[in-house]
C-alpha cells in the first residue's frame, strides 16, 4: 500500500486567585506518580472534583500516534497526550507529564511544541533533577477530548526502563476549582533491543513521490518529494512528521544523502517519504542509504536530473485523475470537471530548483522555478499562469494552466520541464 504524500505532506494553591494562575501553568510535582519517593500528588489538590480517575473519561499517551511499549535509544518522538472526558460541560484542558527511570532520575529531554506547552524543573528534593511539561495558558475548547503535543528525545542505548506520568485535567472553566475532573496514567516503555534487521533498499526503490515511475525512468531531482520502497525501514511505527521545518528523524529512522540527513515525511517498515535536498546539483548521481537505529542499509545510488516532473493523483497511485483544484479550491472531478479557458492549480513534485532559493525542508512562499514549464490538456497547450512552489508546503509544487478550448472528456494531462515530462497517463476531466 503506497502512503499518500500530496496532502501530506497535537498545582498547588489556595482560593481562586491562585486557580486561575493555573490556568498559565501548574507547580511541578503533581503527576500523580505513585512508585516514586516521595510519592506525588496529582491536580485534585487543588481541583477538587473528587478523585483522580473518578470521572467518565481517561488520560493516555501516545508515542508519534500509536501506543507504545518500547523506544528506540536516542530518538526523537512526539508524544501526544489525550485528554478525554465525555460528561459534558468540559471547557478547558490542561496536563503535566514527566520521563524518568526507575530510580527517579530525569529520563531523556522533553522539550515544548508550539506556544501551549511548556518545560520547568521541580522545587523540592528528587524532584528538582526532573523535568515537567505541562500546557501554558490552559486551551479553552468545549467538547469532550483535547491533544497536546510534547516531543521526547528518548535516553542513549544501554539506559533502560522509561516511566511516563501523567496528570490531565478537563475544567468546567468557571474559574473556580469545583467541577473539574482530573485523570492521571502511567506508561511504561522498555528499550527496544540493540541491532534488529537491517534495512533493504535497492536503487530501483526510490521513485518520484507522486508518478512511483520504476527505474530506469525513476531519476529524481533536487528539491522534489520521493518515495523510498523496501523492507525494515523502521522499527514500530509508522512515524509521521507532526511540525515544521521538516525533521531528519522520525522513531530511530534517517536517511541519509552523500552522507547528509534529509527531511523526513512518514516512516513505515516498507516506504519512507522524504524530500531531496534542494543542495544537490542538476546532474550526476547522489548516494542514499538509510539507517534505523545502529543498523544502516547498504548503499544505493540516485540519477539526478534538473527536473522530473510528476503530478499528484486523487488514488495516490501515480496514475488517473490529478490532484488538480479550481480557483475555489475545489477539487477537478468529474462530477466537478475544469471548463475551457479557466485556470486550474496542478499539484506536483520535482520541478527543480527555485529563485529565490528555499532550504530543504522548510514550507514554501511561493517561489518561482528557475525552469519554466509547458503544460497540455487534451494534447493541446495549455497557457501557463505559475509555476512555482505551493506556499506552506515542503518539496510540493503548484502549476496554474489555462484550459485550452476545444478539450472535452477525461483528457491527459501532462508537464514538460528541462526535457523531462510527467507520466501520460493522468487525467482531467473537462467539460
Amino acid at each position: 500500500m503506497r502512503l499518500s504524500s500530496w496532502l501530506c505532506i497535537c498545582l498547588i494553591a489556595v482560593g481562586p486567585v491562585a486557580l486561575r494562575a493555573n490556568e498559565l501553568r501548574p507547580e511541578p510535582g503533581f503527576t500523580g506518580a505513585q512508585r516514586f519517593s516521595p510519592p506525588e500528588n496529582s491536580c485534585v489538590e487543588c481541583h477538587t472534583g473528587g478523585n483522580a480517575n473518578s470521572g467518565p473519561g481517561n488520560v493516555q499517551l501516545r508515542f508519534n500516534g500509536v501506543t507504545a511499549t518500547t523506544y528506540a535509544p536516542g530518538a526523537t518522538i512526539p508524544i501526544q497526550i489525550v485528554i478525554t472526558d465525555t460528561g459534558g460541560g468540559r471547557q478547558r484542558w490542561g496536563f503535566e507529564l514527566s520521563a524518568r527511570f526507575a530510580n527517579g532520575t530525569q529520563a531523556g529531554t522533553l522539550t515544548a511544541v508550539g506556544s501551549n506547552t511548556t518545560m520547568q524543573r521541580g522545587v523540592f528534593g528528587a524532584q528538582a533533577q526532573v523535568t515537567y511539561a505541562s500546557h501554558l495558558n490552559a486551551v479553552r475548547q468545549p467538547g469532550t477530548t483535547f491533544t497536546y503535543t510534547v516531543n521526547w528525545t528518548a535516553p542513549a542505548a544501554g539506559s533502560g526502563q522509561v516511566i511516563f506520568n501523567v496528570a490531565g485535567n478537563a475544567a468546567n472553566g468557571d474559574s473556580t476549582n469545583s467541577n473539574d475532573r482530573i485523570y492521571t496514567a502511567e506508561v511504561v516503555l522498555d528499550p527496544a533491543a540493540s541491532g534488529g534487521p537491517t534495512p533493504q533498499i535497492t536503487s530501483a526503490g526510490i521513485v518520484n513521490a507522486a508518478t512511483f515511475n520504476p527505474a530506469p525512468n525513476n531519476q529524481v531531482s533536487r528539491g522534489q518529494l520521493i518515495s523510498i520502497f523496501g523492507s525494515d525501514l523502521t522499527t514500530g511505527g509508522p512515524f509521521g512528521a507532526s511540525s515544521l521545518p521538516l525533521p531528519t528523524q522520525l522513531g530511530s529512522t534517517e536517511v541519509r544523502v552523500n552522507g547528509t540527513a534529509i527531511p523526513l515525511i512518514i516512516v513505515a517498515g516498507t516506504q519512507i517519504n522524504a524530500q531531496l535536498p534542494f543542495e544537490l546539483t542538476d546532474t550526476g548521481t547522489a548516494t542514499l542509504t538509510v539507517v534505523s537505529g545502529s543498523q544502516t542499509s547498504t548503499q544505493a545510488t540516485v540519477n539526478l536530473q534538473a527536473t522530473s516532473p510528476g503530478i499528484f493523483t486523487v488514488n495516490s497511485q501515480g496514475t488517473g485523475d490529478g490532484a488538480i483544484l479550481h480557483a475555489d479550491n475545489s477539487l477537478v472531478t468529474s462530477a466537478n470537471p475544469a471548463r475551457a479557458g479557466e485556470t486550474v492549480v496542478i499539484f506536483c513534485t520535482g520541478l527543480g530548483n527555485t529563485q529565490p532559493p528555499l532550504a530543504s525542508g522548510r514550507p514554501a512562499n511561493g517561489e518561482p522555478t528557475t525552469n519554466l514549464p509547458t503544460i497540455t490538456i487534451g494534447g493541446r497547450d495549455a497557457p501557463r499562469a505559475f509555476s512555482g512552489l505551493a506556499p506552506g508546503f515542503v518539496g510540493l509544487y503548484q502549476v496554474n494552466a489555462v484550459v485550452p478550448a476545444g478539450v472535452t472528456g477525461r483528457v491527459a494531462i501532462v508537464i514538460t520541464s528541462a526535457g523531462a515530462s510527467s507520466r501520460a497517463d493522468v487525467t482531467l476531466p473537462v467539460q
